[in-house]
């Protein structure tokens, strides 16, 4: 499923339809029925530009949110780091599920959790690797 919960416990569902495709191309300008053929647009959806996630997810959302009476800062206020990250997991499946046929879904789906763990695991190494670099460089300076 393409759920996912935020920080106050609440759980939202991105599963798309026809009706949510349009409305995010419409209010995005992301065509998500075929992004998954633009790996490029893909991750950068997924990893690049996190304020036009939130854009996407929170067009997804609108109408849950006032089937909930739950207004954009109320809203806002479950969204931290982790909330943002599984919200991205859930859209990943979500892309997946509407775009491809259940079985290849499901296998585009675990190949994209993959791919998503091991771009957060290389990230955290070039996060490492800067940070150490920036440590040698203060050392270096201060011993001067």
């Amino acid at each position: 499923m393409a759920k996912f919960t935020d920080r106050l416990g609440r759980e939202w569902d991105l599963s798309l339809d026809a009706y949510l495709i349009s409305k995010v191309r419409k209010a995005d300008g992301i065509s998500l029925g075929s992004i998954l053929g633009n790996k490029k647009s893909l991750l950068n959806l997924l990893y690049g530009d996190m304020d036009l996630l939130g854009q996407v997810v929170y067009a997804i959302l609108e109408s849950q949110m006032k089937t909930a009476n739950i207004d954009e800062d109320e809203y806002l206020k479950g969204f931290d780091g982790p909330a943002v990250q599984r919200a991205r997991d859930a859209l990943a499946v979500a892309i997946a599920n509407f775009s491809l046929p259940p079985q290849s879904a499901t296998a585009a789906s675990a190949s994209l959790k993959k791919v998503m763990g091991a771009t957060d695991e290389k990230t955290a190494e070039m996060i490492t690797h800067e940070t150490d670099k920036a440590i040698l460089i203060l050392n270096s300076n201060a011993s001067n």
